[in-house]
């Protein structure tokens, strides 16, 4: 069960209540904003949650030790140990995510469902598009020399940081993608490809992978809401994503290979400034998030 929502006065330890706003924030906002962020951004719907408090640090097998699968016995053998491969520590820290929206006093008087729905809605947009892209684009913790904050590090980052980029195929213009759609998927692991998916934004899916035809003219896409995304491609089930780059689709198991901690869950605080008759409310959280292994994901990108 996760924490009641914090509801604050910026400075001030007083909750609030229908006698000093005239709103009540219900402790059900938190599940309500990850809700209304998962059906924005599919692939916080599929990320796994450790929801873990503090520093989470995860053995991860680096490279895997080729098994002998012909190693039968008979009851006078020792039996023969097993070998793991190369372990490297993954370590999720605590990223800090702050998002808020600015509201008159004049739209705090609408009706108590409306103006909650109007808080969610906006909050969900808002950390919502911060976390779908840290997941696929983050730039992860700053190095010496780096000057961005500390962020989730993205699927695409840590793939195209790899020495001669084994994960990805790139397509020019005039290229055929069914060939190159078919090799990004292959490359995936074998133990990864079930359950993975295609994650691509708006316009990719309908003006790149709709338009791919076989040699009769029909087309490979099929439409499907009822997979979990929009579509289907060679088997694939393709979810629309707004965080992926333009000319670019992920195929990737991001349930299995991708690591995602909440270190401290949503708190919600508010200030009231009177002069402008406006309530500002800031949504405050800690997380972090890291690929488990590039094996589970591949991408296709224009040259």
């Amino acid at each position: 069960m996760s924490k009641p929502l914090a509801v604050t006065n910026v400075g001030d330890s007083q909750t609030r209540s229908t006698k000093t706003d005239g709103i009540v924030i219900p402790n059900t906002l938190q599940e309500e904003i990850f809700r209304t962020v998962g059906e924005e951004h599919p692939i916080l719907n599929d990320v796994f949650n450790f929801d873990v408090p503090g520093e989470l640090s995860l053995l991860i097998e680096k490279s895997e030790e080729k098994q002998n699968k012909d190693l039968w016995t008979d009851e006078t053998d020792e039996t023969d140990d097993e070998k793991i491969g190369e372990l490297e520590k993954l370590t999720l820290g605590a990223c800090e995510l702050p998002k808020g929206i600015t509201i008159t006093w004049k739209l705090k008087k609408m009706s108590i469902d409306k103006f909650i729905n109007y808080i969610i809605k906006k909050l969900s947009e808002k950390i919502g598009d911060s976390l779908a892209y840290g997941f696929i684009n983050g730039k992860g913790k700053p190095g010496v020399d780096d000057v961005h904050k500390p962020q989730p590090l993205g699927i695409i980052t840590a793939i195209n940081s790899e020495k001669d980029k084994p994960q990805v195929v790139t397509y020019s213009k005039d290229d055929n993608l069914e060939p190159l759609i078919r090799r990004t998927i292959s490359k995936v692991s074998g133990k990864f490809a079930k359950g993975a998916c295609i994650y691509a934004n708006h316009d990719y899916i309908w003006n790149v992978l709709m338009d791919i035809k076989d040699k009769t003219g029909r087309a490979y896409f099929k439409t499907d809401y009822s997979t979990g995304g929009i579509g289907t491609i060679f088997g694939a089930i393709v979810k629309e994503e707004e965080a992926v780059p333009n000319d670019t689709m992920i195929f990737g198991n991001v349930n299995k290979c991708y690591a995602y901690n909440v270190n401290e869950t949503i708190s919600i605080e508010q200030e009231d400034n009177k002069k402008k008759r406006t309530t500002y409310y800031g949504a405050y959280m800690l997380c972090d998030g890291a690929p488990k292994t590039t094996k589970g994901f591949a991408i296709l990108k224009k040259a």
